[in-house]
């Protein structure tokens, strides 16, 4: 049986020929050592020009509540095929799979300003807001383009609204310096929640890893704070509603006895029916007045459970460590994956220009560099 081959011989798939491109690399070996190791020395130029960077990570397991059994039953089967009712059947405006959102609002972002952090090697303690905005580490190239990105932003920028330094930084109106710390602060922290156990991995990157880790360690805080204010925030305030009418029943219970008391002194040996009668009047008002007083005691003290019982509960899944070796840059990754790039991106060239100009012409006896060492 005859098999189908074009002019040359070869198959009208153009299979791969192995061969051509190992004679193809045997041939031009030193080429290709020279440009991955010039692109190599690149690529470690760049990389450590590159401050090191440290993530710290935290786990955290809320308290998820449920509005009835029925509910908890339809979670636990959705969390099997990776789905979450919480959002949609719970009474709970604030779930796991929000947080994310939370952490990069720039309400909350605000308040982790005033986070005190301190180095590895103790030269620096002080507020996230001063380590972020006066004790960074930049590239070489960024440093010598600063001073004309400063000239070009004064001469392109609108004066915008200033804050004072010993003035708190309002979320509604920011001043541009805050605006740009709350980036430069979300770009450093991430939050991803686990849609099957709800639990919430929060990570940190710093140019220190003691700072790394106290941030991620304080976020975690934060936010533990700031879910707790809101699952408490009616309770809370029941309870102070029935503060003040406990201080007001007791106010009004001792006006009352001071009454009684000084009715009662005062008309000791009484024996008209008419001062009789003011006496028990007097003795009804400071007994009922006492009633209401008890009342709003024990109301009270059912507020104050309730804010207990709506409290959550969170259970750290893994607390936040000092880490041991730079998260980035990888530097001998990234080297070596410039040398092997190096070597392939040369070899595709070698393998895809063009045929000399003499062998455009009709020159058979001046093949390109690929058909040369196919040929050997």
């Amino acid at each position: 049986m005859s098999t189908t081959t074009t002019e040359k011989g070869t198959s009208p798939q153009n299979p791969i020929d192995v061969g051509m491109i190992v004679n193809v690399a045997r041939a031009n070996w030193r080429l290709m050592a020279k440009v991955a190791a010039a692109l190599s020395v690149v690529a470690a130029i760049y990389v450590y020009s590159l401050p090191r960077g440290y993530e710290a990570s935290v786990m955290l397991a809320p308290e998820v509540s449920a509005s009835s059994g029925l509910q908890g039953s339809l979670g636990s089967m959705a969390s099997m095929v990776g789905l979450d009712l919480g959002a949609t059947m719970g009474d709970d405006a604030i779930y796991p799979e929000i947080y994310p959102d939370i952490l990069g609002s720039r309400q909350f972002l605000v308040e982790l300003f005033d986070i005190t952090v301190a180095t590895a090697d103790g030269s620096y303690t002080g507020t996230v807001q001063d380590y972020l905005t006066h004790h960074q580490q930049h590239t070489w190239w960024d440093n010598m383009l600063r001073p004309l990105r400063k000239a070009l932003k004064k001469l392109t920028s609108k004066p915008g609204r200033t804050r004072a330094a010993d003035t708190k930084p309002d979320p509604f109106w920011l001043s541009k310096d805050d605006d740009e710390l709350c980036e430069a602060l979300s770009d450093l922290v991430n939050c991803n929640v686990d849609k099957k156990t709800s639990v919430i991995t929060i990570s940190t990157r710093a140019q220190d890893a003691l700072v790394s880790a106290m941030l991620a360690d304080s976020i975690r805080q934060r936010l533990q704070d700031y879910i707790i204010a809101y699952r408490t925030a009616k309770a809370v305030n029941d309870l102070h509603f029935f503060e003040r009418l406990r201080q007001e029943a007791k106010e009004k219970y001792d006006s009352a006895v001071a009454a009684y008391s000084r009715y009662a002194d005062s008309h000791k040996d009484a024996i008209l029916q008419t001062y009789i009668s003011e006496r028990d009047n007097l003795e009804n008002e400071m007994q009922l007045a006492f009633n209401v007083y008890n009342q709003m005691s024990q109301q009270e003290q059912m507020a104050r459970a309730k804010v207990q019982e709506k409290t959550p509960a969170f259970t750290v899944v893994q607390c936040a460590t000092v880490p041991q070796k730079p998260s980035s840059p990888k530097r001998v990754r990234t080297i070596v994956a410039a040398f092997v790039a190096g070597l392939l991106a040369t070899l595709a060239y070698l393998l895809v220009r063009p045929a000399p100009k003499a062998a455009l012409k009709g020159d058979d006896d001046i093949p390109c560099a690929a058909t040369a060492a196919a040929q050997a």
